[in-house]
């Protein structure tokens, strides 16, 4: 079965006519790749389909989120990688076409590698959108761990991108923003993130509290076992740390930390930027995708009743592990 679009071939003759000398050679060659693309597929025994990812109900319509995925044989190491996400109205027109980075095919047009994707509605308070989130397949069903997403939001009978396709955006919070999750083992930091359209940052604007004497971002932190309660450190020798008065600064003491000392861990004091970061997965050729960079300074502890600030190679004394993500 041919991929080309009924009348393909009709439809170009006449819009070629219809065109400048250097504006036709150019639709003619889009034409010809089509065609070429649709042959290759068919040869290679693959074929395309339209999946519905979701819904929204919009004024006066209802917006279908929707998948064309390129489809092998049953057997191939990755059966099927989804090609493009199109957000089509009630009358059929699209509002939004996003094609995603490529898949990998051996010598013979098998596929060895795809891209999965699927689609939920989302809400900020009384703004409605809908939340993309796609992995990278090796051999199904293996994904990469993390997936990416992006965001769009309702504008009265559209969808729009409010987000790049980002890494480790986490759940909405009110006035348009999200919450992303930064890992430091032991615990998270929280930075809220608004979303904003047609921006070179990827339509990302990190928005966190400011501790006004340095600058830097005051995060809340979570994580199993974190609260606001003090806690023990737990077994094991004692260990000094040098606790600080300030997010910056020298100043400071030196404490030790024993098994029964109390602790309470209170807000990270960080450094908080958007970076566009390449992506490099299996056979696929690079892509960027916007990424929240934090780089922690201090953390704001009460250690045995005393107020203070400890920095990360500090941690361990209080029964922190670092690894970050």
């Amino acid at each position: 079965m041919s991929l080309a679009p009924r009348g393909a071939g009709a439809l170009s003759g006449r819009a070629e006519r219809a065109l400048p000398d250097g504006r036709r050679l150019r639709r003619v060659a889009l034409s010809l790749s089509v065609l070429l693309l649709a042959g290759a597929a068919h040869a290679a025994g693959l074929h395309r389909v339209e999946r519905l990812l979701t819904e929204l109900p919009a004024k006066h319509d209802t917006l279908r989120v929707l998948a064309t995925v390129l489809q092998g044989q049953r057997g191939d190491p990755c059966f099927e990688t989804v090609e493009t996400v199109r957000v089509v109205g009630r009358r059929a027109e699209t509002q939004l076409v996003d094609s995603l980075p490529p898949f990998w095919r051996d010598s013979r047009g098998v596929l060895q590698s795809g891209v999965e994707v699927d689609a939920a509605p989302v809400a900020w308070g009384r703004r409605q959108g809908v939340v993309l989130h796609r992995w990278y397949v090796n051999y199904a069903p293996t994904r990469a761990q993390n997936p990416e997403c992006r965001y769009l939001a309702l504008r009265g009978h559209r969808l729009v991108p409010v987000s790049a396709w980002c890494n480790a955006l986490g759940r909405p919070v009110a006035g348009g923003r999200v919450l992303v999750e930064k890992s430091f083992g032991w615990f998270t930091a929280l930075v809220p993130v608004r979303l904003r359209g047609g921006t070179r940052d990827g339509g990302l604007a990190p928005q966190p509290d400011r501790d006004r004497s340095t600058g830097l971002a005051e995060l809340e932190i979570g994580g199993e076992g974190i609260g606001a309660e003090p806690h023990a450190r737990g077994a094991g020798p004692p260990k000094p740390l040098r606790l600080y008065r300030g997010p910056v600064g020298e100043e400071g003491d030196s404490v030790v930390v024993g098994p029964t000392t109390t602790i309470v861990l209170g807000r990270a004091y960080a450094e908080v930027g958007i970076v566009s970061a390449p992506r490099d997965w299996d056979h696929l050729p690079a892509w960027e995708v916007a990424e929240v960079v934090v780089t922690l300074k201090r953390l704001a502890v009460v250690v045995g009743g005393r107020r203070g600030f400890v920095e990360e190679r500090d941690f361990p004394a209080l029964g922190l592990e670092t690894e970050e993500e």
